[in-house]
């Protein structure tokens, strides 16, 4: 018996780490944190950043680029792979899915959203209850410029949005996405994921991840 349960041991301890492939710091604060919220209503979902702290999944942002050529890279490695990508708008999207199909394959699960980015999966109302302004969310828009206008219109009477250098707005952007993937994303229920995500593509990316865990 104690054999067994050494070798039990020690296999789990030569199982190599999942990687868990995003496009940028902030998806992977988004991914943590809504994990945590869904494992807690159901904790047969994985709480992706316990998992972290446990060394059985590695994040790794890619910072954009080409998904076939990130994919090629990694498939280097033996570990098992999700890769997590957006959707994006136009003829982008179309390319998008073609790359995602070539990279599923064994030990390798590839996603896209379906919406924009991961997020268009944000509820209003959590935003405005982190304490930002009310906007439209929808499936294909630019969340994040719409919460820094709205935000720049509501502090800055006075002051014309579109009047800001371009170099400003990026700055304002790049501020309200890591607000709403860090801050208002606390602020979301799974009874408002339901209502951004009745197709249920969150819940399908950590049940895709928890079953590589479990290969």
């Amino acid at each position: 018996m104690m054999e067994s349960t050494l070798g039990c041991r020690a296999a789990k301890q030569l199982q190599l780490p999942l990687l868990l492939v995003t496009e940028g710091v902030s998806d992977i604060e988004f991914f943590k944190r809504i994990s945590r919220t869904l494992h807690v209503a159901n904790d047969r979902l994985p709480d992706l950043e316990q998992l972290e702290q446990l060394r059985e999944l590695i994040f790794i942002p890619i910072g954009g680029g080409e998904i076939v050529s990130w994919g090629e890279r990694l498939s280097g490695l033996p570990n098992r792979r999700f890769q997590l990508h957006d959707l994006e708008t136009g003829a982008e999207a179309a390319r998008r899915r073609a790359a995602a199909a070539a990279l599923n394959g064994p030990g390798c699960v590839a996603r896209l959203t379906s919406k924009r980015t991961l997020e268009n999966y944000l509820h209003p109302e959590a935003i405005r209850v982190a304490g930002g302004p009310l906007v439209r969310v929808t499936d294909g828009g630019d969340v994040p410029a719409a919460v820094a206008e709205a935000t720049f219109r509501a502090e800055a009477a006075g002051n014309c949005w579109d009047r800001l250098p371009p170099r400003a707005r990026k700055r304002f952007v790049a501020r309200a996405k890591r607000w709403l993937n860090c801050r208002a994303v606390l602020h979301m229920t799974p009874q408002l994921l339901d209502a951004r995500d009745p197709a249920g593509d969150v819940r399908s990316w950590l049940t895709a991840i928890a079953a590589l865990l479990h290969e």
